[in-house]
């Protein structure tokens, strides 16, 4: 038996629609699997959309892993990073067990410019974390605007 050569034309019918999505995305999953066990070292990712409009996912390692770097290149013309990446370390051994923000402040016993300096490296950190949790609100903002491109009309 051999195969009969199809029209490629747009599917009208909603069920009609529906299973040939769901055929093809499982076969697409399908086969991206296989290529990354034929090369373990290959970094993959799926996107699809169901007709519905729900995203489907596929990564290898993870689609987050192959994604972030993408979105982080695609958006870097638009957005200007603001945030600090620099951390103060402490130079005291003692302070070194654990981390100088868990230690209470009586407990440190400092002059007044170590005081000085502990409040800097708090408002550091605070700044970071604030950056931090602004960066995450954006790529999931960034995210959802990728993946709506993808939607079909």
């Amino acid at each position: 038996m051999t195969r009969r050569k199809i029209e490629i034309k747009k599917i009208e019918k909603k069920e009609y629609l529906k299973v040939a999505h769901s055929k093809r995305h499982t076969g697409l999953f399908k086969k991206a699997k296989k290529l990354c066990q034929l090369s373990p070292n290959t970094k993959i990712a799926v996107i699809t959309s169901t007709p519905g409009g729900k995203p489907l996912f596929y990564g290898h390692p993870s689609v987050d892993s192959i994604v972030d770097p993408f979105l982080a290149n695609y958006y870097s013309r638009s957005c200007s990073s603001g945030g600090s990446d620099n951390i103060q370390k402490s130079s005291s051994p003692k302070r070194l067990e654990r981390s100088w923000w868990d230690l209470s402040i009586e407990d440190m016993n400092l002059n007044m410019d170590e005081l000085k300096q502990y409040k800097a490296s708090m408002e550091v950190l605070k700044n970071n974390v604030t950056a931090k949790l602004e960066d995450m609100i954006m790529r999931k903002a960034r995210t959802v605007d990728f993946l709506s491109s993808f939607e079909s009309p």
